[in-house]
């Protein structure tokens, strides 16, 4: 990089959310590191490389940034609630509810922070302690619907009355909410009636169902598309390669199915035989090709041509690298 320069940091930034709404996680992650070195001294212009490496999980380089980002800006609520949800993603739920109990204090008005120690205390197996939290969180805000949607995880069919009514009354009530939050609370619905009413419990998941197509329509011949990009990266040629890697697996055995269609118990019947050994949903193809997508976004001097820019077009842009990457397995 250059020596940083005066740049339209609102831009810059919604320029980063764009490309994470079009799950561009790579080039988001390189536009948000462009900004955290264009303006090194600025809280505002870290929190996106931050919530980058919440999505990547570069725990290598994301460990020691967020650790100087605490030292250098102190408590702050914002900047302590982004470092909890880094450690909840990676995984450290002790070390979310360390930052959450700080940033509490601090913003007592603030119902997310409640929500992430609920989140934080079911990762650990609390769930009396989570189900306060999120109760705490509904006092404050009764509309926050990822409390909802995380307590009901943690209740299922084992709700209170009460609360099952008043979240019903709350899908009933605001019909305007954004179709993916409304699919989320008919989502917690469906889990509370779990068990209970059956009928009432897949009425919910189908409406949840319909709202979640209306945003993400499913279409076949694209589903095919991605089916045959991934059989067919996994071919000959990437066995070849992972054995001169140095794997002294003989023969590796690649799992891949559209989700609920059975791979969790094809993956046990192959894992049940003493010659195997499952690992279940591996990363390591997701982290080897974000790495060098990343690599190759590194190249390009992302300010020279950022700088003033009319962002419109290059989202285009950005929108038609979606699709080509969602053919990427």
């Amino acid at each position: 990089l250059r020596a940083p320069v005066q740049v339209d940091l609102k831009g810059a930034i919604e320029l980063y959310r764009q490309a994470l709404s079009l799950g561009i996680v790579i080039h988001a992650e390189f536009v948000a590191r462009q900004i955290s070195a264009a303006r090194p001294d600025d809280l505002e212009a870290q929190l996106p490389l931050l919530d980058a490496f919440t999505n990547t999980l570069r725990t290598d380089e994301a460990d020691p940034f967020v650790a100087e980002l605490l030292d250098r800006f102190g408590q702050q609520p914002r900047l302590l609630k982004a470092a909890a949800r880094y450690y909840q993603a990676a995984g450290a739920a002790d070390r979310a509810l360390q930052l959450l109990d700080e940033a509490g204090p601090l913003a007592p008005a603030d119902p997310d922070i409640p929500w992430m120690i609920g989140v934080s205390r079911t990762a650990l197996g609390a769930k009396a302690e989570a189900i306060a939290a999120f109760d705490t969180a509904l006092n404050i805000a009764p509309d926050h619907v990822d409390a909802w949607f995380s307590r009901s995880l943690v209740v299922k069919g084992n709700d209170t009355p009460q609360s099952l009514a008043a979240l019903e009354q709350l899908i009933a009530d605001d019909q305007q909410r954004a179709p993916l939050k409304q699919a989320k609370l008919h989502l917690a619905a469906a889990w509370c009636h779990e068990g209970h009413d059956i009928d009432a419990q897949l009425m919910h998941l189908e409406k949840a169902g319909h709202l979640c197509n209306s945003v993400f329509p499913w279409q076949e011949e694209r589903a095919k598309l991605q089916f045959a990009a991934i059989t067919g990266f996994i071919d000959d040629d990437l066995v070849a390669a992972v054995k001169a890697a140095g794997n002294p697996e003989p023969a590796p055995i690649y799992i891949a199915a559209m989700p609920r269609s059975g791979t969790t118990l094809l993956e046990q019947i192959l894992g049940a035989h003493s010659t195997t050994q499952p690992i279940g949903e591996s990363q390591l193809f997701n982290h080897a090709i974000s790495q060098a997508g990343f690599d190759l976004e590194r190249s390009t001097a992302y300010w020279e041509w950022g700088q003033g820019k009319d962002f419109a077009p290059v989202l285009e842009r950005f929108d038609r690298g979606r699709r080509r990457h969602e053919r990427v397995p």
